[in-house]
């Protein structure tokens, strides 16, 4: 059978024998109302899984932040109790100093009322009964008894001075300062110390050498009552940027641990004076190993300029 010509006439279509044909246009499959409200639900799921995650963000940065925030105020906390700490720490260093000075004062003043003033007394007593040629007995050698008082005197005085303010120190120096306290350690416990010094500066600094005089003071002190040490040096050195000193014995030791909780007052003090001189302390110890104090002061603040 022959294929019959379709001709488009007023917008209708004809065949060959002049007879309409009726066709109906379907949409295309993505026009379909299934299909489209497939579409639609894929659209608000997509859209919903946004808003999700846009909230999930920020309930993240929420919990970041509050998190920063406990940080912080954790930090903020436990610094105001470290401070808090420190300055009862300061308050209660600063109240045993002053009972440590008014207890100075106090023995100071009993050594010169109960003592030094009474023989002094004594002395102008027998010195006025010498001027009128009574003396107390004819064979108690008056004036030989009062010279040797007089020399006891000469030395307490001497002492008490000493334990004020060291005069070597300024007049002859540190490192003569440092063996005279030896040479009065080794008097006084009978323990030998070896001192020695090296490529020291001309002028020191007055509060630096104040400080090392204190702190070799203070740690002969310490040998002396509680290490057993049966020797001991002292060193005194100019390093490349610094003024060192070491105090070493051979004595019993301790647990620097123990020390750090319970710290004397001598080692309070010491601390507080490396301070004021921006140095640096280091006590290296252990239990039968004897004991070093390591003292460290910087060049530009120990040089006298």
């Amino acid at each position: 059978m022959a294929r019959s010509k379709v001709l488009k006439k007023q917008g209708q279509y004809w065949n060959m024998n002049a007879t309409a044909l009726n066709f109906v246009l379907l949409p295309e499959h993505w026009q379909t109302h299934g299909l489209r409200a497939l579409m639609e639900l894929v659209l608000l799921a997509g859209l919903a899984v946004l808003i999700l995650l846009i909230l999930h963000t920020r309930r993240h940065h929420a919990r970041e932040k509050l998190q920063a925030r406990q940080q912080a105020e954790q930090a903020l906390n436990t610094e105001h109790a470290s401070r808090l700490q420190a300055e009862q720490s300061s308050s209660s260093l600063s109240q045993r100093l002053l009972t440590a000075h008014e207890d100075e004062r106090r023995h100071l003043a009993r050594e010169l009322h109960d003592d030094l003033t009474q023989r002094l007394a004594r002395l102008a007593i027998d010195a006025a009964q010498a001027e009128r040629g009574k003396p107390a007995a004819p064979d108690s050698g008056t004036w030989r008894h009062m010279r040797e008082e007089l020399v006891k005197l000469c030395k307490d005085v001497h002492g008490l001075a000493h334990s004020l303010h060291p005069a070597v120190l300024d007049e002859l120096g540190l490192a003569e300062a440092i063996r005279a306290e030896c040479a009065r350690f080794t008097r006084l416990y009978a323990v030998p110390v070896k001192v020695r010094t090296h490529n020291l500066p001309g002028k020191i600094f007055a509060p630096a050498a104040l400080c090392l005089f204190r702190i070799t003071q203070e740690s002969l002190r310490n040998v002396g009552r509680h290490a057993q040490a049966t020797d001991v040096e002292v060193s005194l050195a100019m390093t490349d940027d610094g003024l060192q000193l070491s105090v070493h014995d051979n004595g019993i030791g301790f647990n620097p641990e123990q020390t750090r909780e319970h710290a004397s007052l001598g080692i309070a003090s010491v601390k507080e004076r490396i301070k004021l001189v921006s140095g640096k302390l280091e006590i290296e110890s252990q239990p039968g190993c004897g004991t070093t104090v390591l003292t460290w002061v910087p060049l530009k603040e120990a040089l006298k300029t």
